[in-house]
């Protein structure tokens, strides 16, 4: 007995060691690709509107640099929005304005490379903000203003600057400060090439929402958690090749 209660006794002759019951493994989930006019909005709810503990995660491969780009966004004076810089990095901007104002703070990522699935998650505990980017902790900073909520949507692929041109998958948000060690067992996870792995450990680590962007059609983004479903705008190109390690 594994939790030690109740061990129990073999009786007759039981043939031992047999190969025990398994699961599919897939190396390769699916993903969804932007193009720059198209995107996921998620109605806002309490669910989302997040200003205390939270993680944002989710693997990216940016394919177009040449302007800035929103690969997840609600509010950057607000909960928070991630923008990718034309120099590859990501910031992440929170702010005590509400909305898409005034009254915003920023940390910069190290540069993502084009072309190139990256495991990026922000975390902020407390005061505290930090990047991970592939499993390790990145940059961070102590934030000097606390974050009110919006009630504009969550975008997967835009925001306030220019739609996200690349793959987007895996996208969970967490009312929990992920620790080190759970963002590091994610990214090897699916490192060792084990996507429904993947999922269950996400799944199992409580986020709010997750939307694995499996689709294969519209015009619903499914949320695993089933709390907050998105809605596909415009014409994304589904059922592409899921994040994996270069």
């Amino acid at each position: 007995d594994s939790m030690t209660a109740n061990p129990g006794a073999y009786i007759g002759t039981p043939t031992y060691g047999q190969p025990g019951a398994d699961r599919p493994v897939s190396p390769v989930g699916l993903s969804v690709g932007f193009s720059g006019d198209d995107w996921v909005s998620v109605p806002s709810s309490g669910s989302l509107e997040l200003t205390g503990d939270m993680s944002w995660e989710l693997w990216l491969r940016p394919d177009d640099l040449s302007v800035r780009r929103n690969p997840l966004a609600k509010a950057y004076s607000g909960e928070g929005a991630i923008t990718q810089e034309m120099s590859g990095r990501l910031s992440f901007y929170q702010g005590d304005g509400g909305g898409n104002t005034s009254g915003y703070e920023w940390l910069l990522s190290s540069p993502l490379t084009p072309g190139v699935w990256s495991h990026v998650v922000l975390v902020r505990s407390g005061t505290s903000l930090t990047w991970y980017v592939n499993g390790v902790a990145d940059t961070s900073k102590t934030a000097v203003r606390t974050p009110v909520a919006s009630s504009l949507p969550l975008l997967i692929g835009d925001g306030y600057k220019s739609g996200y041109v690349g793959g987007i998958d895996e996208v969970a948000v967490y009312n929990t400060a992920l620790t080190s060690t759970q963002i590091s067992d994610h990214y090897l996870m699916l490192a060792s090439g084990d996507h429904v792995g993947y999922g269950e450990m996400v799944e199992a680590d409580g986020p709010v929402s997750y939307w694995r962007l499996d689709d294969t059609a519209g015009p619903t983004a499914v949320d695993s958690m089933t709390a907050n479903p998105g809605a596909y705008i415009g014409t994304p190109t589904y059922g592409q090749p899921g994040a994996t390690i270069n």
